[in-house]
C-alpha cells in the first residue's frame, strides 16, 4: 500500500511518508512502536498506546512516564488528561509565554544543581481546551542558569515531592537525550528506521 502524503520535515516538503512513535523504558529499551502511513498526531495517540503497553506486559509495570514536549505535545488537554491517571506519573518541559507568569514559587529559596544551574519548586497553572474552566494546577519546577541574560526552563510533574524531589525531577527530564533520544536515533541509523523497506504490513 501506498503511504498517505504528510509534512516531511526532512524536505520541508508535503509527500508520502511514514511516522513512528516509540516507547522506550527508562534506559531507551523500546517497549513498543508503530509506524503510521502518513502522518499522527503523538498527542491523541498517546493514551492509547500507554493503554496497550500495560495490556502487553501487565498493568502496573510502567510507572513514570517522560514526555518528550514538542510544540505538538505542548497541549493542557493531554497533560489533563495524565494528571487524572493515578496509575502513572510524568515529567515534561512546560512552554509558552504563559508559563513563567503563571509561575508561583512555593519557596523562594533556590538550590544549586549541576555545575552553573539553579532549581526552585513551585506551581503553574494552565488553562486550555478540555481541562476545568478555572484550569488545573500543575507542580513544576525552574531551573535557571543566573547571569545578565538569565533563561529559565519549567519542568512540569505530575509526582509528588515524596516520591521525587526536586533534583530528580530535572535529572529525570534531561536523561531523555542520552537514553531514549540517542537510542532511537543509533536504531534509526543502524537499522535503517528512516527508510520504508516495502509495503508490506
Amino acid at each position: 500500500k501506498y503511504a498517505k502524503s504528510g509534512k516531511v520535515s526532512r524536505t520541508g516538503r508535503v509527500g508520502p511518508c511514514l511516522c513512528r512513535i516509540t516507547i522506550t523504558s527508562g534506559p531507551g529499551v523500546p517497549l513498543l512502536m508503530e509506524t503510521y502511513p502518513g502522518t499522527v498526531s503523538l498527542k491523541t495517540e498517546l493514551p492509547r498506546l500507554l493503554e496497550r503497553v500495560d495490556s502487553l506486559i501487565g498493568e502496573g509495570e510502567l510507572r513514570r512516564i517522560t514526555v518528550v514536549m514538542d510544540a505538538e505535545m505542548a497541549t493542557p488537554k493531554l497533560l489533563y488528561a495524565l494528571k487524572s491517571d493515578t496509575r502513572r506519573t510524568f515529567i515534561t518541559v512546560l512552554k509558552g509565554v504563559n508559563i513563567e507568569k503563571n509561575f508561583t514559587p512555593t519557596s523562594s529559596a533556590w538550590q544549586p544543581y549541576r555545575e552553573r544551574d539553579e532549581l526552585r519548586e513551585g506551581t503553574v497553572v494552565l488553562h486550555g481546551q478540555s481541562v476545568p474552566k478555572e484550569g488545573f494546577e500543575l507542580r513544576a519546577v525552574e531551573m535557571r542558569r543566573p547571569g545578565r541574560h538569565a533563561h529559565s526552563t519549567f519542568f512540569g510533574t505530575s509526582a509528588a515531592m515524596d516520591s521525587m524531589n526536586t533534583e530528580q525531577v530535572a535529572d529525570g527530564y534531561l536523561s531523555r537525550w542520552p537514553h531514549q533520544e540517542q537510542l532511537f536515533r543509533n536504531a534509526r541509523n543502524g537499522l535503517g528506521l528512516n527508510r520504508s523497506h516495502g509495503y508490506g504490513g
